[in-house]
């Protein structure tokens, strides 16, 4: 199996501790979108701290600026992105963007906290790709239990309506005083 140049990437900023959310194309495909994406857009805490570590991890990837503006702090916290092809060959071709204000969204640090673990994506991160599987299975379960809670209560207006909507029919057929204004699909 040909190793995937996003990991690499993930991987590569897992390393050098660089605090950065995935988002957009890469972050749907980690949750089952079928869908291929030669960039990675992450969201990072524009501190010096981070950018140093974030800056290691590009040289590793042998990043090459593309577009402007240069990456900084003050362009970041402005809401501009900034824009990298690399040139690793594990990962040659792949375009990073990188940003910090979202507008629309909560600041990076409120995001931050409320990051969730994605124990198959960390496996995956570190080549432990028997325990991946079972990570998925389990996260899809999880996934199915939280979905029959939410639908649970409207499936049960919905049953309601219905049987509401039978009897009125049923009404109508049977030649009882119900308006004749009301239409329905013979369905």
């Amino acid at each position: 199996m040909t190793p995937s140049p996003i990991g690499k990437v993930l991987s590569t900023f897992r390393k050098h501790r660089v605090r950065a959310l995935l988002m957009g194309g890469q972050a749907c495909i980690l949750y089952g979108a079928a869908e291929f994406s030669r960039d990675v857009d992450v969201a990072i805490a524009a501190d010096e701290k981070n950018l140093t570590r974030l800056r290691h991890a590009l040289a590793e990837l042998r990043a090459e600026p593309v577009f402007v503006p240069a990456l900084s702090p003050e362009v970041l916290l402005q809401g501009h992105a900034c824009h990298f092809r690399l040139k690793d060959p594990e990962a040659r071709g792949i375009r990073i963007d990188v940003m910090s204000v979202m507008h629309g969204c909560d600041p990076f640090e409120e995001l931050w906290k409320r990051r969730k673990d994605r124990p198959a994506v960390r496996h995956g991160l570190k080549g432990e790709l028997h325990r991946v599987d079972k990570a998925l299975r389990d996260e899809e379960e999880a996934f199915r239990s939280a979905d029959r809670a939410y639908w649970q209560p409207l499936r049960t207006q919905l049953l309601m309506w219905r049987r509401a909507l039978k009897q009125v029919k049923v009404e109508i057929r049977s030649g009882l005083n119900v308006p004749r204004d009301i239409e329905f699909n013979s369905g």
